[in-house]
């Protein structure tokens, strides 16, 4: 069944792969995929060389037709979404200063952000 929507592939360093995985299963809802196998094959179609590449590395000798589709995000998410210490992460949040063209809106945005990582365990 071809997709109705799609992804693009994910390029790892421009947002956390766990966004990316969330934005894959809006796309598999609204194709109405249900099986994890579908899900998969989806997947590995939209990944992208580089992730597919990391795959093969991270599932070494390995089919990835044998691999649960679990197994393969977990994996990814491990690699791509290393979190930082809770002690850097406030470093950042009070170095944050304004850049001379980003917005009020966009500043204010990203301090949040900033915040959810630094505070969210308190």
């Amino acid at each position: 069944m071809p997709l109705v929507n799609h992804i693009e592939p994910y390029v790892p360093g421009t947002i956390p792969f766990s966004q990316y995985l969330e934005q894959m299963e809006w796309v598999f809802i609204d194709n109405k995929m249900v099986d994890a196998n579908e899900q998969k094959a989806s997947f590995l179609a939209a990944c992208g060389k580089e992730v597919y590449s990391e795959l093969k590395f991270l599932f070494p000798g390995k089919d990835l037709k044998t691999v649960s589709f679990k197994e393969i995000t977990d994996s990814l998410k491990k690699r791509y979404d290393k979190t930082e210490s809770d002690m850097i992460q406030r470093f950042k949040f009070y170095q944050r200063v304004q850049g001379p063209t980003e917005s009020a809106e966009d500043f204010i945005l990203a301090v949040k952000l900033q915040a959810e990582l630094c505070f969210c365990s308190i």
